[in-house]
């Protein structure tokens, strides 16, 4: 029972997450207040003022941790090790509420550990809008061309995520160039070429340029190989190996041109990893586990700007305001960590992990389907329609024995949507079962409707009509409690 109870113990553990799950809701300022920030002092998102300072890119690296440029991976990372000893290099130690991609890409963007209530892939669904600052509307007012280029944006939400805070995003669905369809979206070849174009699309509009890049081939638990890397690495390193190496490469060839470009001096360049490698066995994970495992972050921007000195830590979430500093913008905004005098940001976040859940709670506002929504056919169209979000799907015609699937969390927010084959109209994956999901699905025949809603196993409401059909609150309302009964 003392083992469980430790720190990074089960039990701890358990009820940190039930703390969490049971924060309730509370307006903006007051949560400011809870954590010791006055809120006159906090300008708000539609306050900012910002002037433009050097170029910037950021760069993610998926599961990248310091042990891969270490002694266990010898070789395996020469650009990184260059970079590292001729700029800045700082640990970064882990934080709560930041280990997975989404929830990185909150705390290096917002400054703030994703903690929210519910699920962890759930957060960012159908967020509309946004209380806390961001980089994206920092940049947007100081004149930047700013892009997050990513594939799958879809993902977790980190559409609606970037889309709330500014930030406009390229994927596989809107590059400038065109790439081979991968099921990641975006190899990080094809991530890179299409850094390189947006950096030119910039420089030609004469705007100093703020890309982010998040990368994927690295992920665990083996990688994702692209073959097309052999010719420039080698097929001498296998799996996970494989796609660090190939990622430190596409990483030095980036800088080769941002130099051939003339642009390396007026742009800083920030590198990291986004989480540690994930897994609890493997040979990879064998070697990081020899070192301390943790982050670091490799900077072109110099000591000063960034008020630190090599060999001091940084914290993820201390990323939007390096990143603001480091670039010489002149701005207003302010991130949670410029009002803590804490040096230890990890412990803070575990001390006040449920102050900064109500605090991200109320900064965002998402729309949900919770007071009902329409389903109505028109010509060759589909649209299920609630009080502030409409989904579409067209081309009804070219879609035989298809049924159309709207997916929600257990809150009502929507999570996806598809046309999947009639044969698996009541087929949930592990995810949705784990997760709780709900499921509007709809089958049309001419100008009949017939829609299902509820969770594919146990609870649903059917109705059929002409063209048309509602589901009422009271629907809504009766199905989530009857599934949340027989959960319990």
């Amino acid at each position: 029972l003392l083992v469980l109870c430790l720190p990074n113990g089960v039990l701890r553990e358990a009820h940190e997450i039930y703390g969490i799950l049971t924060v309730k809701n509370q307006s903006f300022d007051a949560a400011l207040s809870d954590l010791g920030i006055d809120p006159e002092q906090y300008p708000a998102p539609a306050d900012i003022q910002a002037d433009a300072g050097k170029n910037i890119l950021v760069i993610s690296m998926e599961s990248l941790e310091r042990g891969f440029l270490g002694e266990q991976f010898p070789g395996l990372t020469p650009n990184l090790n260059r970079l590292a000893g001729e700029y800045n290099r700082f640990d970064m130690p882990r934080v709560y509420g930041t280990g997975w991609t989404a929830g990185s890409l909150y705390a290096h963007h917002v400054g703030m550990p994703a903690l929210f209530k519910g699920q962890g892939n759930d957060f960012f669904q159908d967020i509309e809008g946004v209380q806390l600052t961001g980089l994206g509307q920092v940049l947007r007012e100081a004149g930047y061309y700013t892009r997050y280029i990513m594939g799958k944006p879809d993902f977790a939400g980190t559409a609606d995520l970037l889309s709330a805070y500014r930030m406009p995003i390229v994927s596989e669905n809107s590059s400038l160039g065109k790439y081979p369809e991968s099921k990641a979206g975006l190899n990080d070849l094809d991530l890179f070429e299409e850094t390189k174009l947006q950096v030119l699309e910039a420089v030609s509009g004469d705007q100093p340029f703020a890309l982010f890049l998040s990368t994927i081939n690295s992920h665990y638990p083996d990688g994702i190989h692209d073959p097309r890397m052999e010719e420039k690495i080698g097929a001498d390193r296998g799996g996970l190996e494989f796609s660090v190496a190939a990622l430190d490469w596409l990483i030095g060839d980036l800088f080769d041109f941002l130099s051939s470009q003339g642009l390396l001096d007026n742009t800083v360049v920030y590198l990291f990893g986004d989480h540690l490698l994930m897994g609890r066995s493997g040979k990879v994970l064998e070697k990081l586990k020899r070192e301390h495992r943790g982050l670091f972050l490799i900077t072109s921007a110099e000591s000063a700007a960034l008020g630190r000195e090599p060999g001091q830590a940084v914290y993820i979430i201390e990323l939007p305001r390096l990143i603001i500093d480091g670039a010489g913008i002149q701005s207003n905004a302010r991130f949670i960590s410029d009002f803590l005098a804490e040096k230890n940001l990890s412990s803070f976040v575990n001390e006040n992990a449920l102050k900064l859940t109500a605090l991200n709670q109320a900064s965002v506002h998402r729309s949900d389907f919770t007071d009902g929504f329409s389903v109505e056919l028109s010509g060759d169209t589909l649209t299920v329609a609630g009080e502030n979000k409409t989904v579409s799907f067209d081309k009804l015609a070219s879609r035989s024995r298809q049924v159309f699937n709207v997916v929600f969390n257990d809150r009502m927010n929507f999570i996806s949507h598809s046309a999947i084959p009639l044969e698996l109209f009541f087929e949930k994956g592990k995810r949705d079962e784990k997760q709780d999901r709900l499921y509007l699905t709809v089958q049309v025949e001419g100008e009949q409707i017939t829609a299902y809603f509820g969770d594919k196993e146990r609870v649903g409401v059917t109705l059929t009509g002409e063209h048309a059909v509602t589901f009422s609150k009271a629907d809504i309302a009766l199905v989530q409690q009857s599934v949340s009964g027989l959960a319990e």
